[in-house]
């Protein structure tokens, strides 16, 4: 894949001194840089969607982030997640994911990375003391790719260093890149898993724009087993089609043919789903060509959000599950923002390892 390279960086004034911008001003002396007040503030005042989305991915800002470095996972209102938390180390992304929740979360979407690093790793020192006593799980992928920007901060390399001598604390980096060079000579004692957004090439083609391809990730991921690292597979969000049997079986059967199940630490499975803002930006975007997210049947559940009919959820995770059985009879199985009822239907058939 071609990796982000931007087209102009605005810096906050207060970020200049930071090493890490000092360090990305350099590595891109010839684009031209700005220096602004706040990052919050740049939306692109350009007339209509699309072309406002490609300026302000086009670009990147340099920042300093306030308040909240690191936050406590909450984002599924359907079952608890003790222990889990956000880093907060970018918001955006140079990749454009049709579904993306961000379209609906941010004041706009130019990428934006966080040069305060030392406060994120004080504020990540704080945590694990608190929680001494407990295991915990810190995701870098929520707010923006883990790894989209990696060639050009290598945060990766100090994360996966620093998670490298916690005893109860582990690091996912989740991705849709295939941007893993500066993972592979890492000492990362096990402590870090390196997990992967996978859909079938269709969908990648037509609603992931500018990311890895599918055989891009599964090479990607076949690199990191091969450099010790544990692997996490995220069918998140599951797009239905008129084909969607034949695709997810065919994506399943690449990947484990490609992957070593004993080396996968987890398996994640969600059901395409949008508020009705982003569902609005959808078919704001893309007008008479029907995305291929609306394709199936959407209601609007009780969390607000629009999902596919519960019968067609059903159906579909447990066919997928019933395919991954069939490759990986042992691996942690886990559905993601669903309803109770909708797992104990799936459970009641197919997810007795789940």
């Amino acid at each position: 894949m071609k990796h982000f390279s931007p087209q102009q960086i605005f810096i906050e004034r207060r970020a200049k001194d930071f090493p890490m911008a000092q360090e990305v001003l350099s590595r891109f002396s010839n684009v031209p840089h700005i220096e602004i007040d706040n990052y919050q503030t740049m939306g692109a005042e350009i007339p209509g969607i699309n072309a406002r989305l490609r300026d302000e991915k086009s670009s990147l800002i340099l920042a300093v982030k306030d308040g909240e470095l690191v936050r406590e996972v909450d984002r599924d209102l359907f079952r608890p997640t003790p222990g889990q938390f956000y880093i907060i180390h970018s918001l955006g992304c140079p990749f454009d994911c049709e579904y993306c929740f961000l379209y609906d979360y941010l004041d706009h979407q130019r990428p934006t990375i966080f040069v305060n690093l030392e406060d994120i790793f004080s504020r990540l020192r704080e945590i694990i003391v608190d929680h001494a006593s407990s295991p915990t799980v810190f995701h870098a992928g929520e707010f923006s790719d883990a790894l989209a920007y990696d060639h050009i901060t290598n945060l990766s390399e100090p994360l996966v260093k620093f998670f490298a001598k916690q005893k109860h604390a582990r690091l996912e980096l989740r991705t849709k890149s295939d941007n893993v060079a500066n993972l592979l000579s890492l000492n990362h004692n096990g402590n870090t898993v390196v997990s992967w957004t996978f859909n079938p090439e269709e969908v990648v083609r037509r609603s992931e724009h500018l990311t890895a391809s599918l055989d891009e990730r599964i090479a990607a991921a076949r690199q990191c087993q091969d450099a010790g690292y544990p692997v996490g597979l995220r069918f998140d969000p599951i797009v239905w089609t008129p084909r969607w049997q034949e695709n997810y079986r065919e994506v399943i059967e690449k990947i484990f043919d490609a992957l070593d199940p004993k080396k996968i630490s987890d398996i994640s499975l969600g059901m395409f789903r949008a508020t009705p803002g982003l569902k609005s930006v959808i078919q704001s975007r893309f007008g008479g060509r029907r995305s291929i997210l609306l394709g199936g049947e959407l209601v609007q559940c009780g969390d607000g959000k629009y999902r596919y009919f519960k019968p067609i959820r059903i159906e579909m995770y447990r066919a997928l599950i019933g395919w991954i059985r069939e490759r990986a009879p042992q691996v942690k199985i886990e559905l993601c923002m669903e309803a109770p009822e909708v797992e104990e239907q799936v459970a009641s058939r197919q997810m007795a390892s789940l």
